[in-house]
């Protein structure tokens, strides 16, 4: 990379670009590379520019060097936040919280396919005598040598969310009967939206080219509801064994976290294969295959409750499993694999909405137990801890395979977390 390789070279071949990026000249040796040791300043060149002909055989890149293309009019993305929030002391030491918060994010890093086919054909831009260069046969390109350039990044990302929060706090204190507690109860309820969720190294930041809208839709990490209950109790054993020696029966406290929230949502990939080379307008129309999800057959998808087996046709044989959707309920037409279907504007189609289907919820209580002996005065004392995560081995299931090939398609494989149990001691001074 530059200053010593010197990328592509406008001056040559007649005032286009090079055949090969490879075979572009260099500016200076590596002092480095000269002289046997490795490069401390390694880089990729980034091929941003609204010349059409940066997007070359990508078979050519030097090895090592990243097929990925830069939008060369990216601007920083930004993000407005608000929010309004009512305070009310209810009694003493009891207070509520009750806040509307949201934020809009525009102009997000996102990626789209740079070299789409034609909407009405199986013909790719590149490929379309729209770029002489590119048409060119003594250059030796062919019909079928052109693929999706999926890793285009570009600022056509767009979110929002909206959320209403509650919680109920007890600060620290006495309650007749019980003890001495303090507890936050903390309640959720929130939306959040995108066209195109991750970062743009990953597949689900991924938006079509000609409608960057139509995969908007909740976000892969959109949770619904989360209700929390954490606090703390001054175990009383103090009060009830007055006569024992306090630096036994003192300094307990239990530190319970209740949560309960929904999951988060995903949806099903058709699968389709889009190859390395070659045109395939596929579903969409647009070329972009990886992007379309399974044709859902039925208006809604019933859910079946994951701790229950359930046995289902699938195909010519019955299978039992922990089904958390009907298989049956979804397909994937043959025409949409097929290089010569061309689908009209109103058969175009990504498949089912885009992050659907309600991800798997969680019940979950973790506790802690400390004890606070004072060895010295108040200066210094020593608190050992014992925590237990998932203190009541609770099954948190994780979301289902949706992998059509697989025999396990539908079902629920895997958790989220054993029970696991930590103790520590903590020496203040």
């Amino acid at each position: 990379m530059p200053p010593y390789y010197a990328g592509v070279d406008f001056l040559s071949n007649n005032g286009n670009a090079l055949d090969s990026i490879a075979s572009a000249p260099l500016y200076l040796n590596s002092p480095y590379v000269a002289n046997g040791q490795v490069n401390p300043f390694p880089s990729h060149a980034t091929l941003s520019s609204k010349d059409p002909n940066l997007f070359l055989n990508l078979a050519a890149l030097p090895f090592g060097s990243s097929s990925w293309f830069t939008s060369p009019n990216l601007r920083t993305p930004y993000v407005y936040n608000y929010n309004l929030s009512v305070q009310r002391q209810l009694a003493r030491d009891l207070a509520l919280d009750v806040s509307y918060v949201g934020s809009s994010g525009h102009k997000l890093t996102n990626q789209v396919d740079g070299n789409p086919t034609i909407l009405g054909s199986n013909v790719r831009l590149l490929n379309a005598g729209l770029y002489p260069y590119f048409n060119d046969p003594d250059r030796g390109f062919t019909d079928n040598g052109f693929s999706p350039l999926g890793n285009y990044t570009t600022n056509d990302g767009k979110s929002s969310y909206s959320g209403l929060l509650a919680s109920l706090t007890k600060r620290f204190g006495d309650v007749r009967g019980i003890g001495t507690t303090f507890f936050t109860l903390a309640y959720t309820w929130s939306h959040n939206i995108d066209n195109g969720s991750g970062s743009i190294t990953s597949a689900t930041g991924n938006i079509p080219y000609y409608n960057h809208n139509a995969l908007r839709a909740n976000s892969n990490f959109d949770q619904r509801q989360r209700f929390t209950l954490s606090g703390g109790w001054e175990l009383p054993f103090a009060k009830a064994w007055a006569k024992a020696p306090q630096k036994v029966t003192s300094g307990w406290t239990l530190y319970p976290i209740f949560s309960m929230y929904t999951g988060t949502p995903f949806d099903i990939s058709a699968g389709l294969r889009e190859g390395t080379v070659g045109n395939k307008a596929g579903a969409s129309g647009a070329g972009d295959n990886g992007l379309v999800r399974v044709q859902q057959l039925t208006a809604t998808v019933p859910i079946y409750d994951p701790h229950t087996a359930q046995t289902i046709r699938v195909g010519a044989s019955s299978q039992t499993g922990l089904y958390y959707f009907n298989p049956n309920d979804f397909t994937v037409p043959s025409a949409w694999n097929s290089s010569s279907y061309i689908p009209t504007p109103a058969q175009r189609t990504y498949g089912m909405p885009r992050n659907s289907i309600p991800g798997i919820g969680v019940v979950n209580l973790d506790l802690a137990l400390a004890k606070k002996t004072m060895l010295y005065r108040e200066r210094v004392s020593l608190e050992l801890r014992f925590e237990m995560f998932n203190a009541l081995n609770h099954t948190e299931f994780a979301n289902p395979n949706v992998s059509r090939t697989s025999s396990l398609f539908g079902q629920v494989t895997s958790v989220l977390g054993n029970p696991v149990g930590q103790l520590a001691a903590r020496l203040q001074f």
